[in-house]
């Protein structure tokens, strides 16, 4: 665990560059792996293997508490079920993907492999609010423009069907708005 702990981005620093919101959700979705201090036994633990809240702690902003002065994320003792205080939290986002590997086509070409990629990384992105109330048929039709401009080989792909595409994708699902979900 000391190891991994070293590669590490301290849960602080991550925030800086990433929004709130975001950063829970993932949590929450289990994308993005962490670690903290023990309060009791000042002992490392992780999200894998070792005692961690269960799925919905993290993205209830009003409930979850994160101090960046004293480190430590905490949750509402007035909501149940309640856990300790998880100190020096540190986060393992994973490597971008930068190259795809070679897929086999069976059937038609497509292109949507291409696209969620590209919408899972706007949606990850620093300025991702800002991409958020623009609304989702600009994002779909940026995300249509940037197909045309970046992969003009490729076979292209309209607005509407992006968004069949991104529905279906899990990850890009869960860093969409619920709002954005209807077909």
């Amino acid at each position: 665990m000391e190891k991994a702990a070293s590669k590490g981005i301290p849960l602080e620093d991550y925030l800086q560059d990433h929004p709130e919101p975001l950063v829970h959700r993932m949590l929450d979705l289990g994308q993005l792996r962490y670690a903290w201090t023990d309060p009791d036994g000042n002992r490392p633990s992780s999200d894998d293997g070792g005692p961690q809240p269960p799925k919905g702690w993290w993205p209830r902003p009003i409930w979850t508490t994160i101090d960046r002065e004293k480190r430590e994320v905490r949750g509402d003792a007035r909501v149940k079920p309640h856990f300790p205080p998880m100190y020096f939290v540190v986060v393992f986002p994973e490597p971008a993907v930068t190259e795809q590997p070679a897929q086999r086509h069976i059937g038609r070409p497509s292109s949507a492999a291409l696209v969620v990629e590209e919408a899972a990384r706007r949606l990850r992105s620093t300025n991702s609010a800002a991409l958020l109330r623009q609304g989702r048929d600009r994002f779909l039709g940026g995300l249509s423009e940037w197909l045309g401009k970046a992969h003009p080989e490729k076979p292209q792909m309209a607005a509407k069907t992006i968004g069949v595409r991104l529905r279906e994708n899990e990850v890009v699902r869960g860093l969409m708005p619920k709002s954005w979900l209807r077909k």
